[in-house]
């Protein structure tokens, strides 16, 4: 056996640098996300789809682009929990009987408020940084025709003798819920991008169910 001299020194250190530096290289590898909380900003699109209200009528809503933003937490490499937000502002179109007079048909063309808050839960197939993944979820979505159905006034009194006027618009809130897929890359040990399709129920009038592709990017921490 041979005994270390001191020209041995410098390569045993250098030796264990290296060692030490292929451990810390183990150890950051992307894709540990266990413990850690995702945020991230979105692109959101949504599919049009025609709507029937049961025969009274009938409506179109085209496709549109939106964002949103989303915060989940890693319980462990695979499963993660959270809350999305999305907001769209869909055109559409709209044809129904009046119901003060069933001869007349009203006509709306015009431009819709969307919001849909979900509560999801997400399953990371694999460990490693690159992964699909599957989604279910649950929460509401609110819709605001932007249609005027009546006008409510506010006065302030002596000290501010004026009156102001602001419209009462058509809207709904409804229970929605969702399943999807999706694929995730953990770039670096921070930045994650996402990319997901989603199919969507809305329990609401014409009863939407549409389809909403979706394009993340996000920091963990």
């Amino acid at each position: 056996m041979h005994k270390a001299t001191a020209a041995h020194v410098p390569l045993l250190l250098a030796g264990m640098a290296l060692v030490d530096g292929a451990q810390a290289v183990v150890i950051q590898v992307p894709g540990e996300r266990a413990g850690h909380w995702d945020t991230s900003l979105m692109i959101n699109w949504v599919e049009g789809e025609s709507l029937n209200f049961d025969g009274d009528g009938e409506g179109t809503i085209k496709d549109s682009w939106g964002w949103g933003i989303g915060i989940h937490y890693n319980f462990d490499n695979h499963w993660n929990l959270g809350f999305d937000m999305a907001f769209n502002q869909p055109d559409y179109k709209v044809s129904y009987q009046d119901p003060d007079n069933p001869d007349r048909t009203i006509y709306i063309d015009h431009s819709a408020f969307r919001f849909d808050g979900q509560l999801n839960g997400q399953y990371n197939i694999l460990r490693g940084p690159i992964t699909p993944y599957l989604q279910a979820g649950l929460g509401w979505t609110y819709m605001d025709s932007n249609v005027v159905k009546n006008y409510s006034y506010y006065c302030g009194g002596y000290y501010y003798p004026y009156c102001a006027a602001y419209a009462n618009t058509f809207d709904d809130t409804s229970f929605s819920w969702n399943v999807g897929v999706g694929l995730r890359w953990d770039v670096t040990d921070e930045v994650f991008l996402k990319a997901a399709v989603i199919q969507q129920w809305i329990d609401t009038d014409g009863s939407p169910s549409p389809v909403n592709g979706r394009l993340e990017v996000g920091l963990m921490f």
